[in-house]
């Protein structure tokens, strides 16, 4: 039975894996811009200029990125992989 959402269908997945679930769990939350928390990645104001809040959601977006690449907080392969995620988010 489909969502009756306003974007996008609601999704079952089984799996006999916990690590595929929950790559495929976080993969789902990445493509749709949010964090792990499930909350969205940057929030626009409404009453503030468009263009404005879209620069202010990209410089955080930058500035995350450096810090992770700087911290390496799971390992520089992670972090170098982190940022590239980031910056085709970036680009989207």
């Amino acid at each position: 039975r489909k969502s009756r959402g306003i974007i996008g269908e609601r999704v079952f997945l089984f799996t006999d894996d916990i690590d595929v679930t929950n790559r495929m769990y976080f993969a789902m939350l990445d493509a749709e811009g949010r964090r792990s928390s499930g909350v969205p990645g940057f929030r626009i104001d409404p009453k503030k200029p468009f263009d404005d809040e879209i620069c202010r959601a990209g410089l955080e977006l930058i500035e995350d990125t450096v810090t992770i690449l700087h911290n390496r907080p799971s390992g520089p392969h992670e972090a170098v992989h982190d940022a590239r995620k980031r910056f085709k988010r970036l680009r989207a």
